[in-house]
């Protein structure tokens, strides 16, 4: 069935794995985990939320101090992180390129990602930001200094990018080397297993 309108407030804790839901209005301190459904998802306050999956509808988005975290899931307009909230985009399909305004901060790692990606100043005073992680970007590391244009790459998970991207003055796209974590706490452990053995 078709909830109207879902408000997940204070400290609670919601898991979601289908539905049909026209806004989901997480706020205040809750925690959402997100596995189905087709949602409206309007994040607010110091919310964190978690999507491993479902169908996004035009409108979604971070705001306030709210945290999203988009593991899987297909998004069928712009996702957009505004306000002061942080996103990071680790998977899912996108129909098109998120947008980030105000004080947003987004971060990419991966995922399929559509034409259209947009930094916008949203208010007078605003510095949003969006960090793509990946490699073989037909622009240099660092902040692009064109305000529009074709990027295309490998993002760190490995997924082919070609997107269009454009940004307002004030909003800042780096692209960064991805932090090869898994590889420096691989060789840590290496270096770690005779220092151990020598101390017993």
């Amino acid at each position: 069935g078709l909830i109207n309108r879902f408000y997940a407030q204070g400290d609670s804790h919601v898991t979601i794995s289908g539905g049909q839901i026209g806004q989901l209005l997480p706020d205040d301190n809750a925690i959402l985990a997100i596995s189905g459904g087709r949602i409206l998802l309007e994040s607010f306050g110091s919310a964190s939320v978690d999507i491993f999956g479902g169908t996004f509808l035009y409108g979604s988005e971070g705001r306030g101090n709210s945290t999203v975290t988009v593991h899987d899931g297909e998004f069928l307009s712009a996702f957009r992180i505004a306000n002061d909230a942080t996103g990071e985009i680790r998977g899912g399909v996108f129909e098109y390129g998120p947008q980030v305004m105000d004080f947003g901060v987004l971060s990419i790692f991966g995922g399929d990602i559509g034409p259209g990606i947009f930094v916008s100043l949203g208010q007078t005073v605003a510095a949003p930001r969006l960090i793509i992680y990946g490699s073989g970007f037909n622009h240099p590391y660092g902040d692009l200094s064109a305000t529009s244009g074709t990027l295309t790459g490998v993002l760190a998970d490995g997924t082919p990018l070609n997107t269009t991207f454009g940004r307002q003055v004030g909003g800042t796209i780096t692209l960064a080397v991805p932090e090869p974590v898994s590889g420096m706490l691989v060789a840590l452990g290496i270096l770690l297993v005779p220092l151990l053995r020598m101390g017993r």
